[in-house]
């Protein structure tokens, strides 16, 4: 017997977790596929939520011993099981969210998708989104104007809301409005209106799209290709406002129709100039960043601040 080991502390959670559709009934069988597909997502959610407060990135044996998820109960009609999530209080927190609540996975899992939800949403919409990471929050605050959302969220939130947004994609997509009709997780899905659900609505938001930025951003670049029959080339970005935008980076930009922009072709190319453009970007919410700028397009400028 080893002398002064430290017994290690084991917190559970019970999660639980909900398919509901045409062929998820008892009388008729359930679909084994959709099941297995949607309980994959699942585990994939809660063992990604652990790695990521253990600053891990692949499930070892060491961590069979002190990390597992435990099928507890099938109950009759839809889909409806319960899960032990059990792990050692020793692997808390590197992501400090919430850590005075005992269900410190679940609470990680839906605040991350709280957030992802929110982000994608109002990036869909062409609104610009900040964000700013506090300790002092515990959970997520959204404020929205015509062309602005902010979200005020818990440290760590949104870098493991990438890794899981893969997974809430997943889920998302395997609701198809007939066999499976709706997805749920939560720790009382009867009473709790916190739990997560996982709608035809949802299925939207997790879908890839594109969208135009509705607020202007400024953007500091050279011309290095230009079509001016069709007013499109490939503008090489300098520097500029917002972050999507990558510096040094060539991108495709059209100019807006309602711009005159002839007699400007000259000044433009080759020559460093400031602008003002949307993004017109594509949303690939499984990819890490979950976009894509397809073009950027100029919207106006000021010949007074050309010579730089």
């Amino acid at each position: 017997m080893s002398v002064g080991k430290i017994e290690e502390e084991f917190q559970e959670e019970l999660i639980t977790f909900r398919i509901a559709g045409d062929e998820m009934n008892k009388d008729e069988g359930y679909d084994l596929n959709k099941v297995l597909e949607s309980l994959s997502s699942f585990e994939a959610i809660v063992t990604k939520t652990y790695l990521f407060a253990n600053n891990k990135q692949r499930f070892t044996k060491e961590d069979q011993e002190k990390f597992s998820i435990k099928l507890m109960e099938v109950n009759e009609g839809s889909w409806l099981s319960v899960f032990n999530v059990i792990y050692t209080t020793a692997i808390l927190p590197s992501i400090p969210v919430i850590i005075e609540n005992k269900e410190f996975i679940w609470g990680a899992v839906k605040t991350s998708y709280d957030f992802l939800k929110a982000k994608i949403s109002a990036e869909k919409e062409g609104k610009t989104v900040s964000i700013t990471q506090t300790a002092d929050n515990k959970g997520i605050n959204i404020s929205n104007t015509a062309e602005h959302t902010t979200i005020n969220v818990y440290q760590g939130i949104p870098s493991l809301s990438e890794k899981l947004s893969p997974s809430f994609e997943r889920l998302a997509n395997s609701v198809d409005g007939k066999a499976v009709s709706k997805i749920e997780m939560g720790i009382d899905l009867e009473s709790d209106s916190a739990a997560i659900e996982f709608t035809e609505a949802d299925k939207e938001v997790f879908r890839r799209s594109t969208a135009t930025t509705n607020e202007l951003i400024q953007v500091v670049g050279k011309m290095v290709d230009g079509d001016y029959k069709n007013q499109k080339g490939k503008l090489e970005i300098q520097s500029s406002s917002d972050e999507r935008l990558t510096p040094m980076t060539i991108y495709n930009f059209s100019v807006a129709e309602n711009l005159q922009a002839e007699h400007a072709w000259k000044e433009m190319f080759l020559e460093v100039r400031p602008y003002y453009c949307n993004l017109k970007i594509e949303f690939i919410p499984s990819n890490i960043p979950p976009y894509k700028v397809l073009e950027v397009i100029i919207s106006d400028w000021d010949e007074k601040n050309w010579n730089m």
